[in-house]
């Protein structure tokens, strides 16, 4: 696995974690459906790994301009759902 993929999965699992953290402590209710989002999108990393190990650039590049796509959606999508959820209900962050 190249070191660029090995970070992403890295940042991806780690980010994952503290968005389920805060939702399951402040009981969001899209809790279920963002999580199966993320699920998806580690499935997808793992497939991504996969094919790129086995030498298929071409392959590996069509699968990461879906990845950002997915990417670009779910943060303007579920992402902008949970913040403003935070923000509405006062829910305090730590912010990096």
């Amino acid at each position: 696995m190249s070191r660029g993929l090995a970070q992403l999965y890295e940042y991806t699992n780690a980010h994952f974690l503290a968005d389920t953290l805060l939702m399951r402590l402040h009981a969001y209710p899209e809790y279920a459906a963002h999580t199966e989002e993320h699920d998806r999108l580690v499935e997808s990393l793992d497939s991504l790994r996969l094919t790129f190990d086995s030498g298929e650039t071409a392959m590996t590049l069509d699968a990461i301009e879906e990845l950002r796509s997915w990417l670009a959606v779910h943060i303007q999508g579920m992402d902008l759902r949970l913040s403003t959820y935070v923000a509405e209900n006062g829910i305090p962050v730590i912010r990096r």
